[in-house]
């Protein structure tokens, strides 16, 4: 019997089980979200209070003169060139603005080339508003 009112109760009360189960999941995928915003803005805000308080990036007038002909820098001599902190260079990497060369697992350069191309765009960038990507 389709109109019983008892079997409509039940109908009703499995519909709304059903839907306390869909946002009972929905709020628990919310909630991890949640947990992974903060501890992403909370590892930010970590890193950026060590930046703070990171030494400047310096070189010996050695390894000064040792870089006037390198093609291939590493991350220290490239922020000295640049003027950044080595660890806003290694950001600048991981965003892929600045592109690097592996040569092994953990070991990176920066070719001038593309360096002084970088430094270049950035230059045109704020004196004529062109595209950092453009070439002329």
């Amino acid at each position: 019997m389709p109109n019983n009112p008892t079997e409509r109760i039940r109908r009703l009360l499995q519909t709304a089980r059903q839907a306390v189960d869909t946002l009972s999941n929905a709020l628990n995928s919310l909630e991890g979200e949640l947990a992974a915003l903060e501890q992403e803005a909370e590892n930010q805000a970590r890193w950026q209070g060590q930046e703070e308080n990171m030494p400047e990036t310096t070189l010996t007038n050695e390894e000064i003169e040792r870089i006037k002909n390198k093609k291939l820098l590493t991350v220290k001599e490239a922020a000295f060139l640049m003027g950044l902190h080595w660890y806003t260079v290694y950001k600048l990497i991981s965003k892929d603005k600045l592109p690097t060369c592996r040569l092994g697992p953990r070991t990176i350069r920066i070719p001038r080339k593309e360096l002084e191309d970088y430094i270049d765009a950035k230059i045109r960038l704020q004196t004529d508003g062109s595209s950092p990507g453009a070439h002329p």
